[in-house]
C-alpha cells in the first residue's frame, strides 16, 4: 500500500513537472513573439527617423520647438547648409532668435511668433530677411512656418513646432523675373517713344521738302525765293541723311560691324578743323566757337573718321542747348596712355540724374528739341570700340563738357 502511494506522489510529481514546462514554454514563446514585435517596431521607428533626417536635409531645414510656458525656444536639428548667419541660440527666450533679423521684419516675425503662442492663430508662414555675419547691409532671404504641436488641458497652445529654410535662390528668381518684366516693359516703352520720334523727325523734314518742291513748281518765284527753296531742300536731306547715318551707326557699332581703323593722326589739326566747321555752321551771333590746344604737338593712333563722328555728335549737341556764350573743342595733355578730347559748351547743363542717362538710346531731356536720342548712344559704342570710354561733367544752369577718352596708341 505505502509502495503504491508512493508510485502515485511520483507520477504526480512528473506531470506537475510536465505542466509547468509547457506553461514556461508558451509564457517563454509569448515573450519571444512579443520581443520580436518589439524589435521589429524599434527598426521601424529607427527606419522613420533615419528617413524623417534624410527629409529635413534635403530640404535643408531647421527644426525647433518653443515651449509657451517658459517661451524657451530649442533648436532640435539644423541642416541649412549656410553658415553666414549667426547660429540660433538654444534654450533661450524665443525673443533672441529674432536678434538676427533684419530691423524692419523683426517685429512682424515677433508678433506672429507672440500670436500662436497665445492661441490667437493656430499657424503662420512668413518670409524675412535675416543679416549676414561680418557684412554690414548685405542680407539673406529665411522662410519660416510653424503650427501648435500641444495643447494643454484647457485647450491653450502647450507647444510651438517650426522649421526655418533660407529662401536666396528663390528670391534671387524672383528678383530676376522682376527685372526681367521691368526690363521688357522699358523696352517696349522706349520702343514706342522711338517710333514716334523717328515718325515726327522723319515727317517733319519730308513734309517740308515736299512743300518747298511745289513751292518751286511757281512761275512766279523770284531767283531769290527759288534759292531760299532749294537750301531748305538741301538742309531738310541733310538732317534726314544724318539721322539714318545714326541709326546705321547704332546697328553697324552694336553688332560689332563697325571697324577700327587706327592711324597716325594729329589731334591740333582734327581741333581746329573741327572748330573752322562749327565757325561756318554756327548761325547763332550770341555763340563764340572757340579751340583749345594745350600743346604745340599731339599726334595719336588711333581712327581719326570715329573720333570725328563723336566730336560732331557733340558739337551738334552743344549748339543745339546753348543759346549764348561759347562752344570750345579741345583736348587735356595726354596721360597714363590717354587722351582726352572733349567739347565745351555754356549751355542749360544737366543734373545728376541726366548726367546719368545721357548716353542712353533713344533719351531725349527736351522733346521740343529735335533729334530722336541716338547721337551720345553711337558716341558711346565709338568708343567703346575704340578701346575706351565716354562721359560729361555738367552741372544744371552752367553747361556741359562733354568727353571721349581714348588710348593714345
Amino acid at each position: 500500500m505505502a509502495l503504491f502511494n508512493s508510485e502515485i506522489l511520483v507520477w504526480l510529481l512528473l506531470i506537475a513537472v510536465i505542466v509547468a514546462s509547457v506553461v514556461y514554454y508558451r509564457r517563454l514563446r509569448h515573450n519571444s513573439v512579443e520581443l520580436r514585435s518589439n524589435l521589429q517596431q524599434q527598426k521601424r521607428l529607427i527606419g522613420d527617423n533615419v528617413e524623417h533626417s534624410l527629409v529635413l536635409k534635403m530640404m535643408k531645414l531647421n527644426t525647433w520647438r518653443i515651449d509657451v510656458a517658459t517661451k524657451v525656444y530649442t533648436v532640435e536639428n539644423d541642416y541649412r547648409d549656410t553658415n553666414d548667419v549667426a547660429p540660433m541660440a538654444s534654450g533661450k527666450p524665443y525673443s533672441t532668435m529674432t536678434e538676427f533679423i533684419v530691423a524692419d521684419d523683426r517685429q512682424k516675425v515677433i508678433d506672429n511668433l507672440t500670436d500662436i503662442c497665445e492661441g490667437k492663430i493656430q499657424s503662420y508662414n512668413h518670409e524675412y530677411r535675416v543679416m549676414i555675419s561680418g557684412m554690414d547691409g548685405k542680407y539673406g532671404w529665411e522662410k519660416s512656418f510653424a503650427i501648435v504641436g500641444e495643447y494643454d488641458s484647457d485647450g491653450k497652445p502647450k507647444t510651438i513646432v517650426g522649421a526655418s529654410h533660407r529662401i536666396d535662390d528663390r528670391k534671387q528668381m524672383e528678383e530676376a523675373l522682376l527685372s526681367a518684366a521691368r526690363q521688357s516693359e522699358e523696352n517696349n516703352r522706349i520702343k514706342t517713344s522711338f517710333l514716334q520720334e523717328m515718325s515726327h523727325e522723319i515727317r517733319t523734314p519730308l513734309n517740308s521738302m515736299n512743300g518747298y518742291s511745289q513751292l518751286l513748281q511757281s512761275e512766279d518765284l523770284t531767283e531769290e525765293e527759288k534759292k531760299s527753296c532749294i537750301d531748305t531742300i538741301i538742309d531738310n536731306t541733310d538732317k534726314l541723311a544724318k539721322k539714318f547715318n545714326n541709326l546705321l551707326k547704332i546697328v553697324e557699332t552694336e553688332s560689332g560691324q563697325e571697324s577700327v581703323k587706327k592711324q597716325n593722326m594729329d589731334v591740333n589739326l582734327l581741333v581746329r578743323n573741327l572748330t573752322m566747321k562749327a565757325e561756318a555752321e554756327n548761325s547763332n551771333e550770341n555763340i563764340k566757337v572757340e579751340y583749345h590746344t594745350p600743346m604745340n604737338e599731339c599726334v595719336i593712333v588711333s581712327d581719326p573718321q570715329l573720333i570725328t563722328i563723336i566730336l560732331n555728335n557733340y558739337i551738334s549737341n552743344a549748339f543745339k542747348f546753348t543759346r549764348r556764350g561759347s562752344v570750345t573743342i579741345g583736348y587735356d595733355s595726354p596721360a597714363d596712355g590717354k587722351i582726352k578730347v572733349w567739347v565745351k559748351d555754356t549751355g542749360i547743363g544737366l543734373d545728376k540724374k541726366q548726367q546719368a542717362e545721357a548716353f542712353n538710346m533713344f533719351v531725349k531731356f527736351n522733346n521740343f528739341i529735335e533729334g530722336v536720342g541716338l547721337g551720345l548712344s553711337v558716341c558711346k559704342n565709338l568708343a567703346i570700340n575704340l578701346g575706351g570710354n565716354v562721359g560729361v561733367n555738367s552741372a544744371s544752369g552752367v553747361g556741359s563738357t562733354f568727353w571721349v577718352e581714348i588710348p593714345t596708341k
